[in-house]
């Protein structure tokens, strides 16, 4: 590792307490208790509400001597009246507490759920990024993922679409924070291809947004250049066949990994795909496979030397190379992994054409949380539709 440690200065907080392994979803109880649970709201989808998954967590709440309510109206993308409907049925039922169990959409829900909570409002609006509110806080949260890729469990954000005025914009608080994630690579076990590759991409794109930021940070560098690493192996077995468990376990960690590097280190390519999923709600992990590909090929000359130690992660042999032979290779590599992990070509997936660049571009330097000049805007989007 080449970091530049000379005047090196960093913050790293891992205030969520992770409990990983299969069979761990079995202590929901006792974490629940500990919080001091009584009748928390678990926030799920229809699928997840009648799965073994949902019985394990009544059972085990049960065992624990809590009761618990299932509200599960979670959509598949986060919208504002999503959060509007799960508030209101959190103080119908008379809640303290909740439990975000699916895939992202769930937990980021369950998220802004608490956020409202605390707030006593039905509209999540203002308190997202430019909406003027400060966040008040949250209610505690425990999150459970069933897909290997959001990094939800592990970050202070919940990203939703905001009907009013169509922009997909993060609420961001350090209370949004999960108290805890458990993280049972059991409950991913059936994922669909499809659902595991998208997840799959969206964790890759955490981790190589973040690793690639020209900045130097020792420990979001590592978290994210090895969560790289374990996708690369991998993500293509867990497509092949859901039921290996050891290429799902290794998923869950790159997922937690990246999403704990990302919360910290920060992410560059995600308002490209976040205009993509206003607009045309196209999944996420979909988005973002496609920011990514074109995100990587236009930072080259700047982030040469973090690109070529990523080569690593792809299994590129560089001796004998030098650092722009290197980082060429791993964006070769990069970007035909994700096209081999079924991220199509813009056009050929959501109903878009060139023709909407100017309205795209508008919507990502509107709407994004990091620095971007309007010259790396359409450059990104040309090569997105190239």
């Amino acid at each position: 590792m080449t970091t530049a440690s000379k005047g090196l200065q960093f913050t790293f907080s891992i205030p969520t307490t992770i409990v990983f392994g299969a069979g761990a979803l079995d202590g929901i109880g006792t974490h629940a208790k500990g919080l001091g649970f009584k009748r928390p709201l678990v926030v799920t989808d229809k699928i997840m509400s009648q799965s073994d998954g949902m019985k394990q967590i009544r059972a085990k709440l049960s065992e624990a001597g809590l009761e618990c309510a299932v509200w599960d109206g979670i959509a598949a993308e986060p919208l504002d009246t999503t959060l509007t409907e799960g508030v209101q049925q959190y103080r119908a039922e008379r809640c303290d507490g909740l439990i975000g169990f699916g895939g992202g959409s769930a937990m980021d829900t369950a998220k802004g759920v608490g956020v409202l909570a605390v707030a006593g409002e039905d509209d999540p609006g203002p308190y997202q990024r430019f909406g003027g509110k400060t966040v008040p806080g949250c209610v505690p949260v425990i999150a459970i993922p069933t897909t290997a890729g959001t990094g939800s469990e592990v970050t202070s954000v919940c990203v939703l679409t905001n009907l009013k005025n169509g922009h997909k914009l993060p609420i961001r608080h350090p209370s949004l924070l999960p108290k805890i994630a458990i993280v049972d690579p059991l409950l991913m076990l059936s994922m669909p291809p499809k659902v595991t590759a998208y997840t799959g991409i969206d964790a890759l794109s955490h981790a190589l947004e973040c690793f690639t930021l020209v900045r130097e940070h020792p420990f979001c560098d590592t978290l994210a250049l090895q969560a790289t690493k374990l996708i690369v192996e991998n993500l293509p077995r867990a497509i092949k066949d859901g039921n290996d468990r050891e290429a799902r376990s290794n998923m869950a960690l790159a997922a937690v990994m990246a999403g704990t590097a990302f919360e910290v280190g920060g992410l560059q390519f995600h308002a490209y795909a976040q205009a993509l999923g206003a607009k045309y709600r196209g999944a996420h992990g979909l988005t973002c496979g496609i920011a990514l590909r074109a995100g990587l090929r236009q930072i080259l000359p700047t982030a040469t030397g973090k690109l070529a130690r990523m080569a690593w992660a792809f299994g590129i042999d560089t001796r004998g190379m030098s650092h722009e032979q290197a980082a060429a290779q791993a964006v070769d590599a990069a970007t035909a992994f994700i096209t081999e992990m079924g991220i199509p070509k813009i056009v050929d997936v959501l109903p878009t054409t060139t023709a909407d660049i100017p309205m795209l571009k508008k919507e990502t330097l509107e709407t994004t949380g990091v620095p971007i000049t309007p010259e790396m805007a359409e450059a990104v989007w040309q090569e997105i539709y190239r």
